[in-house]
């Protein structure tokens, strides 16, 4: 795998895959929209030829306010005057201005095809994956009436078959476990074990057969029925774009209306969207030219169980793009952490690989200014804190003791916090007494966050449990610190 080049939004992306590894905080959402709107501003492309594609409804609504904000922000930098132009410090605003190279005449036609493509703009598509296919499959008749959800037809269809071939199962759930990961993962097979005695192999055959067998059914009944699920979307989606008689003339559709296609959050997909997006837009068809893909992502974060990703589809990206003519770049500043908190990040995580030899931890620097945020109390950015409860007449820590003694320390360590720190928000500005509201602590449980908040609440410090339930915030919003590291900067 070649290494990636730093990323430079004035160049427009060439047809084919651009891979942009962007890490938590180094202005992924800023540089999708600036590609955008720089693109406009050149008149490569109008809205309605622009296709972003995230993965979840709330980042998509996000994504087309920053999108639309973007264009206005760009629109008002070349209606300023020539005199506010030093005070513009924004790097796509000065490419659309362009104060050292460009002539009015050239900064007029940017203006106007930016206030046409703010008019344009409910033409873009902007959409989760589910979405895009959505409107794929319904476009040549081949849309379900029903999505959801709901995989309960899962259990009646498993046991249906285990007692027509009248099976000897001994945990029909696990089965029932295996099938719904075979439908949202249609590429996965069960694992089989050669090396096992011939009792166990034949059990293990007749696990997958009945799996397969079940697989098929649940399949069989879906289109009968005319029923789907978003997993079952992906995989209607991808099964069109490769049939022989129809694929074809889709793919030329799709690459004859978008000029440029933008994935967010790419470290979320899975193998079954990444040969859609490969298969619709990049892949070689005779007569067919590759669309400039840009997918942008931060492949750490994959690992994530609860994510669903698989790493193994933003590596076969990365692959496709060295093995095609494809480009590798990576953000390399955050504009979100202080610089100290990234050298103490740097020490723990840089020899760390994440889920494969080939993620590595990649140094980022401090946007500007950001030596001048975070907490100002002398103390290291970064703590691996410890407590030693007493041992029990067994000479083991009991649970329950670390436990206490672990939420004793936490509390007491935001008491101090709350009393004795204070943290410099913007820059050039004297520094203020941390509010309850600027700390969270991040926990394994549900169980735990309100365990933590609880306690919190005892010491008589604000706390409540976030949206997710999975971490204590205290006061109103749950923002920079955590039981062990302390000094991110504000957003």
């Amino acid at each position: 795998m070649t290494s990636s080049s730093p990323f430079d939004i004035s160049k427009a992306p060439m047809p084919g895959l651009t891979v942009l590894e962007a890490s938590a905080g180094t202005g992924k959402t800023y540089s999708i929209a600036g590609l955008a709107v720089l693109g406009f501003a050149r008149g490569d492309f109008s809205p309605r030829e622009v296709c972003v594609v995230t993965f979840t409804e709330a980042a998509t609504a996000e994504l087309a306010g920053r999108l639309r904000s973007r264009i206005v922000q760009g629109i008002e930098a070349l209606q300023s005057s020539r005199e506010k132009w030093d005070d513009i410090d924004d790097s796509v605003d000065i490419l659309l201005i362009d104060p050292e190279h460009g002539d009015d005449e050239e900064r007029q036609s940017r203006l106007e095809r930016l206030q046409q493509a703010l008019s344009e703009f409910d033409a873009m598509t902007v959409s989760t994956i589910h979405g895009f296919c959505q409107r794929l499959l319904t476009s040549v008749g081949a849309g379900t009436g029903d999505i959801s959800s709901d995989n309960d037809e899962v259990s009646e269809v498993v046991h249906d078959v285990i007692l027509a071939g009248k099976h000897s199962i001994a945990h029909p759930s696990r089965v029932i476990t295996a099938v719904h990961d075979r439908l949202s993962l249609p590429d996965a097979r069960l694992a089989e074990f050669p090396e096992a005695s011939s009792e166990v192999q034949n059990e293990v055959t007749e696990i997958i057969a009945v799996v397969e067998t079940a697989v098929a059914e649940v399949n069989r009944r879906r289109r009968r029925w005319r029923r789907g699920t978003f997993d079952s979307m992906l995989a209607d989606t991808r099964e069109l774009l490769l049939d022989e008689a129809r694929g074809r003339a889709i793919i030329a559709e799709l690459r004859s209306r978008f000029g440029l296609v933008l994935v967010d959050e790419f470290q979320d997909t899975d193998t079954v969207q990444w040969d859609i997006f490969r298969t619709a837009f990049l892949e070689h068809r005779s007569g067919l030219s590759a669309v400039p893909v840009v997918v942008v992502g931060d492949p750490k974060q994959s690992i994530y169980r609860f994510r669903g990703a698989e790493l193994s589809a933003y590596l076969s990206a990365v692959d496709y793009a060295d093995e095609n003519g494809g480009q590798r770049f990576h953000l390399d500043t955050n504009y979100r952490s202080d610089a100290e908190m990234l050298v103490a990040l740097e020490h723990v995580f840089a020899q760390s690989t994440f889920g494969d030899d080939r993620v590595t931890f990649e140094s980022v620097l401090p946007g500007k200014d950001m030596q001048k945020y975070g907490l100002d109390d002398g103390r290291p950015p970064m703590q691996i804190r410890s407590v030693e409860p007493p041992l029990n007449e067994k000479g083991v820590v009991n649970a329950d003791t670390a436990r206490s003694w672990v939420i004793s320390d936490v509390v007491h360590e935001v008491s101090r916090l709350l009393n004795e720190t204070r943290i410099i928000r913007q820059a050039e500005r004297p520094a203020e007494k941390l509010r309850p509201s600027d700390i969270g602590i991040v926990v394994k449980s549900n169980s735990d966050a309100e365990t933590f908040a609880m306690a919190l609440r005892s010491a008589g410090i604000p706390a409540v449990t976030s949206g997710t339930r999975t971490s204590a915030g205290l006061g109103k919003a749950a923002r920079t610190d955590d039981a062990v590291t302390r000094g991110t900067a504000p957003t």
